[in-house]
């Protein structure tokens, strides 16, 4: 994990003017979590269809309810504007977690999210593109 550590509120995510959890998105998701910012990045950067969630939002969900609400689906080959979910995982990630692939090298991607440790701010890092479920969304 090469983590570059928190940016604050930059990644062009709009949703960053109050503090982690003063609201909820156009999808139905809480501001500064990683499901917000992913959401987000997916329709607005990567032209995804990405439709509200139905109170089934957390990032460990996202494996049924991406797909029930959004049509996106798993692949064993990540590309940027894929979705890396992790599971729930403790004190860590107790709802899981999910981050946006920006770049694919060999079994690396590089990868940018929101509230990773629970910053509630921007970060990026390198992730192996093994052990991890993977999701696509249909384009827009």
């Amino acid at each position: 994990w090469g983590w570059s550590g928190n940016h604050g509120c930059t990644g062009g995510y709009p949703y960053c003017a109050g503090g982690l959890d003063y609201g909820v998105d156009q999808w139905n998701l809480y501001n500064r979590e990683c499901v917000s910012y992913v959401a987000w990045a997916l329709k607005y950067r990567y032209g995804k269809n990405v439709r509200p969630w139905h109170g089934d939002g957390n990032a460990y969900e996202w494996p049924s309810s991406a797909a029930r609400w959004s049509g996106a689906y798993r692949v064993a080959s990540p590309q940027p504007g894929d979705v890396v979910v992790l599971p729930r995982s403790g004190a860590f990630a107790p709802v899981g977690h999910v981050m946006v692939v920006e770049s694919v090298s060999g079994d690396t991607m590089f990868v940018s999210q929101y509230n990773f440790y629970g910053t509630g701010e921007y970060s990026t890092m390198y992730v192996k593109n093994s052990g991890v479920i993977l999701l696509r969304f249909p384009n827009a």
